[in-house]
């Protein structure tokens, strides 16, 4: 859990580099339960319950499926949470702001 007791300026840092790793060509499997730092970085996300998969896919696809997330306790971050309720599929805070400001009034 790359994430652990990081501070968010601390996190982002972190999870930059792990994709200019990624970018660089290196596979990175990445374990954890910040969701909102999931949501931002990973293109695929596995979803896990008591050792067994039970989501594998697009991030997008996983995090805008709340009965698959609640099967293992989750909870989607805010931002796809108010998107879901705009009808925007945003993962994050900047996507679901650019695409409000792009909404007819």
């Amino acid at each position: 859990e790359p994430t652990t007791g990081l501070d968010a300026i601390e996190q982002t840092a972190m999870m930059d580099l792990l994709a200019r790793l990624n970018r660089e060509g290196h596979t990175l499997i990445i374990v954890t339960h910040a969701l909102d730092a999931a949501a931002a970085y990973a293109r695929r996300i596995v979803v896990m319950d008591e050792g067994r998969i039970i989501a594998d896919g697009p991030a997008r696809k996983i995090f805008h499926d709340a009965e698959t997330l609640a099967q293992s306790g989750l909870v989607a971050p805010p931002p796809i949470r108010l998107g879901g309720r705009l009808k925007i599929p945003a993962l994050t805070t900047a996507e679901l702001a650019s695409a409000l400001e792009r909404r007819p009034q």
